[in-house]
């Protein structure tokens, strides 16, 4: 089952089932967008960042993809990088957008490259 498609239009991601979900994933300490562990399904559960800007990488953007991370800890926040070349928002590329502790970031992409973040 594909995301969302338009009526008329050709499904513009298949990246992601609207079931998909990963638990458990443990932030890396000091990471960076390079070896930091990539969001691999829609629903991404953090529950171990070890230090503050600890990281995870978001996937290769698409218009239509939508992931949704949450920071499942009570000390520390967590760096979520876009993957190379693309942003977040109106970061600059490759820039990481902060998810503090216990807070959900859900992201969409409209135009590939950049995650909308709220």
């Amino acid at each position: 089952m594909a995301l969302f498609t338009p009526p008329n239009s050709a499904p513009q991601s298949t990246f992601f089932r609207a079931t998909t979900t990963t638990v458990g994933i443990t932030a890396l300490n000091a990471g960076t967008q390079a070896n930091s562990p990539l969001l691999t399904t829609l629903w991404n559960r953090v529950d171990t960042v070890g230090a503050a800007g600890a990281a995870v990488v978001l996937p290769p953007s698409n218009t239509g993809d939508q992931v949704i991370v949450t920071n499942n800890t009570a000390t520390n926040a967590m760096n979520l990088f876009p993957a190379v070349g693309e942003s977040i928002n109106l970061l600059a590329n490759n820039t990481a957008f902060s998810v503090v502790t216990g807070g959900t970031a859900i992201c969409m992409c409209m135009v590939a490259g950049n995650w909308i973040v709220k």
